[in-house]
């Protein structure tokens, strides 16, 4: 072991980055039994095992941003099939979301150009909400979607089904 503040006592450091806030640590040569004469400045920096998406996938990324939520699909199913929905009767209608979180998505919704908000100046006051043309859009992607979730609903059925007979053959 080397005599601690001895020349050859080097203290290496290293930066990390976390959360954007740089944390210095330091250590010597004694606790890390490394020698060294350099300066040591170790970066982490993600690497993906995965080459990088081409630009059709972070198109779809960006597209699927927009969708993102517990509760907007379910928003869109309903006023695809409701057309002009009251924000009353979209909480009546989806059942177990909390009024602070529809309108989190609403809003969200109406930033991402997906819906659009109609508010009459009446007492009590009136909102509405309706798909914009680019909402309407989006409504054969969710109708394949559904059908898809359908028959992934069926596949498994099959296989608990085909499970059972096994375990009682």
């Amino acid at each position: 072991m080397l005599p601690i503040g001895s020349d050859d006592d080097r203290i290496f450091r290293w930066k990390v980055r976390a959360h954007s806030l740089n944390v210095w640590q330091a250590a010597t040569l004694q606790e890390l039994t490394i020698k060294c004469d350099t300066y040591m400045e170790v970066r982490y920096s993600p690497k993906s095992k995965c080459e990088p998406a081409p630009v059709a996938g972070s198109i779809v990324e960006e597209a699927l941003k927009v969708l993102e939520g517990r509760w907007k699909m379910v928003i869109l199913f309903h006023l695809f099939r409701n057309g002009t929905m009251r924000f009353s009767e979209l909480g009546r209608g989806i059942v177990g979301v909390t009024q602070k979180m529809l309108i989190q998505q609403l809003r969200d919704l109406e930033h991402h150009g997906v819906i659009i908000r109609t508010v009459y100046p009446e007492v009590p006051p009136k909102v509405e909400y309706s798909l914009t043309p680019l909402g309407k859009e989006l409504c054969p992607v969710l109708e394949g979607l559904l059908l898809w979730a359908e028959k992934r609903q069926q596949a498994i059925e099959t296989q608990k089904k085909n499970v059972k007979a096994k375990k009682t053959a």
